[in-house]
């Protein structure tokens, strides 16, 4: 299936009310810059938190354990979401939601790092959770949409501009930290800039109504192939007893978004306290291994839509796998703490056009609307993103910190192996009636 995406056609709505016959190439490019703003809020926000991980964990007195026990809030939250973005972008579109979570994404982040209390931390990362997942999910289907009215790609270009927000929030502040200055100042000025960017750039969104037609234009049915013989009646039976189940190619998706997602999380969760516990690095300059990492996802993510049209989906992903699977070897195996740091970078290159890739897969799979592929995608990869390094950190408490690592090059290396399984729902009869 990931073969077949490159060969999508880009077309034109074919149906546009008033107000989508009046969108004309400079508002797209408008909303196309409006998209990678928020992009870039979004990896703001999520950067600015690492480094501040382990003086949360000492200030608050949490072992790795109880540390991943609160961070999992933020995942149940993400969980919450799943099953009501969907119906939300239907009933308000993705400009709206993206717009209202953009507003309190990083305003939940700013009480997080200054809360001194664990249960005000765990009901603020609930919500920012919550928060986090509706964002991103709007965020993505707003930046299909654009891509669709530009006719190239532009989804590659969209996660980079989010890495690149984590790279200058972990930089930036992982660079103050160790310079002593104030969380205080530190955390409400960043925050304020954030919020300051939201601002500016909302109005620049497409509007509802634009993207219903696009959506409208778009739509196709699933092409139905005769079931095996029995097949027909499990896949019944499955819509009797699970009719909001999701197409099973959709679930396929959501399985390797999920396998992605957890190394993405557990990069920004458990990166600087594996360099302050396992290599002696101080607070501050322990945040730099998830900036390597931040950094080569903004260059693979730059360079993603030419490498990938070279290289075609499957291979991006089957590769990706492999040198993420190398740069994690790398950071366990290695002492000298370059090296350990040339590990994150690889790791960081190997991980960075696979949600591209996935995501988009997901919002142009023909027979959906592009708001019910990524919900699934991304709230299936969204539950990888929160909830898998929590539950790592209960790993690395009876285990130690470097057996989240080594769970992480498993899961690069099933990226690898299983990216041809994707193609084994060409077949697969719908389960939408």
């Amino acid at each position: 299936m990931l073969e077949e995406v490159a060969d999508i056609p880009f077309e034109p709505a074919r149906v546009l009310n008033a107000r989508a016959r009046r969108t004309t190439p400079r508002a797209i490019r408008r909303a196309q810059f409006a998209v990678a703003v928020l992009f870039l809020v979004n990896g703001g926000a999520i950067g600015s938190w690492v480094p501040h991980i382990p003086e949360r964990a000492h200030a608050l007195g949490l072992n790795e354990a109880r540390l991943g026990s609160v961070l999992l809030a933020a995942g149940i939250g993400a969980l919450c979401a799943m099953p009501l973005s969907g119906p939300v972008l239907r009933r308000f579109g993705s400009r709206r939601v993206t717009n209202f979570a953009g507003y309190l994404f990083p305003a939940l982040l700013t009480l997080a790092l200054l809360l001194p209390s664990v249960k005000l931390l765990v009901a603020v990362l609930f919500l920012a959770g919550l928060n986090a997942a509706g964002m991103d999910v709007a965020m993505n289907a707003h930046g299909v949409l654009v891509e669709s009215l530009l006719g190239r790609r532009t989804v590659s270009l969209f996660h980079a501009v989010f890495s690149v927000g984590c790279f200058a929030g972990a930089g930036i502040h992982s660079f103050l930290m160790a310079h002593q200055v104030s969380n205080f100042v530190l955390v409400p000025a960043s925050g304020g800039v954030l919020l300051l960017l939201v601002l500016a750039v909302s109005p620049a969104l497409l509007h509802k109504d634009v993207e219903d037609a696009q959506h409208a234009a778009e739509r196709t049915p699933v092409p139905r192939q005769a079931p095996k013989p029995g097949e027909a009646g499990r896949y019944a039976t499955l819509r009797r007893s699970l009719p909001h189940l999701p197409h099973p190619r959709l679930l396929l998706l959501g399985v390797l978004c999920f396998s992605t997602m957890v190394s993405e999380g557990a990069m920004g969760d458990w990166s600087a306290l594996f360099l302050h516990v396992v290599h002696r690095l101080p607070n501050g300059t322990a945040g730099y291994g998830y900036t390597c990492f931040a950094a080569t996802m903004v260059l693979g993510r730059f360079s993603g839509d030419g490498i990938v049209a070279r290289m075609g989906e499957l291979r991006a992903i089957r590769f990706g796998g492999l040198l993420s699977a190398s740069g994690l070897l790398v950071l366990l195996l290695a002492h000298p703490v370059p090296w350990v740091l040339l590990g994150f970078a690889l790791a960081g290159a190997g991980l960075a056009n696979a949600s591209p890739v996935l995501y988009r897969t997901a919002g142009t799979l023909p027979g959906f609307a592009p708001g019910e592929g990524i919900a699934t995608a991304v709230g299936v990869g969204y539950a990888g993103l929160l909830i898998g390094p929590p539950l790592l950190g209960l790993l690395a408490h009876h285990r130690g910190l470097p057996s989240i690592f080594w769970v992480l090059l498993g899961l690069s290396s099933v990226l690898c192996a299983a990216a041809p399984l994707v193609r084994s729902g060409r077949g697969a009869c719908s389960m939408h009636t």
